[in-house]
């Protein structure tokens, strides 16, 4: 493959995968203003404590780890990729009404894009990985200060520290984020087939959006528990980091 195909389609799957990430069923709804959504936000401020307390990076065998992880991870996406295409191409469209069709459309090609942008992700943040133990290069940043007196080799040891810093910050946001998009496809599998089950149980169409705000509060305290409980988790992981 040429390498502008490659370049235009890795484009494409990070521009349609950010794009799904923040609409629904009947393909509504708008990034958000700040690009960022607030779990991506959390998971931008976590790199950033991440990188300035542990400054000695990432372990070889917690390397070793994640790669494992993530390997095993891509073979199970890449099998729901395939899985989901032909079910996609086994589709009676005759069948479906307008409304039918939307919400089955949107729902494959969501989970397409987030299913193969976290792949994407993965096979990244692997490459970053693989690349440190390939070098075999331990850099603690806490070893490193200020020189007073500048020089080539200073500044080539300056970049070289900025380099370190910014694949170790990727490394930890996109690793979260990979975690993100894979619920954000879980929870679009489960819209599709709890709409399409309550479509049949009451034999009519539900098309109308919901207004979430309403909408959470059919579970009573259950969102303000589960919302104080993820500050709290997160104030921990800070604790933790900053200690």
């Amino acid at each position: 493959m040429k390498f502008n195909y490659l370049l235009y389609y890795i484009l494409y799957l990070v521009r349609e995968g950010h794009k799904w990430q923040y609409k629904d069923l009947n393909d509504h709804g708008n990034k958000p203003k700040l690009w960022f959504s607030t779990l991506q936000i959390i998971a931008l401020f976590t790199s950033g404590i991440f990188l300035f307390k542990k400054t000695d990076g990432f372990s070889n065998d917690t390397i070793e780890y994640i790669v494992s992880a993530l390997s095993i991870l891509i073979g199970l996406y890449l099998s729901l990729v395939i899985f989901i295409n032909d079910k996609y191409k086994n589709v009676n469209w005759n069948i479906l009404n307008d409304t039918e069709k939307i919400h089955t459309w949107s729902f494959y090609s969501q989970f397409n894009a987030l299913t193969s942008y976290s792949i994407l992700i993965a096979v990244f943040v692997i490459c970053v990985l693989f690349s440190s133990l390939l070098f075999g290069v331990k850099v603690d940043l806490a070893d490193y200060y200020w020189a007073k007196t500048y020089n080539w080799s200073s500044i080539a040891l300056f970049i070289k520290l900025c380099l370190v810093c910014v694949s170790r910050f990727i490394v930890v946001y996109f690793l979260m984020d990979f975690f993100i998009i894979c619920i954000y496809a879980v929870i679009s599998l489960f819209h599709f087939t709890n709409r399409d089950m309550l479509d049949k149980k009451s034999d009519k169409q539900i098309t109308q959006s919901k207004d979430i705000d309403k909408e959470l509060k059919e579970f009573g305290v259950w969102p303000i528990i589960i919302k104080t409980g993820l500050i709290l988790v997160i104030c921990i992981v800070i604790a933790l980091l900053i200690k």
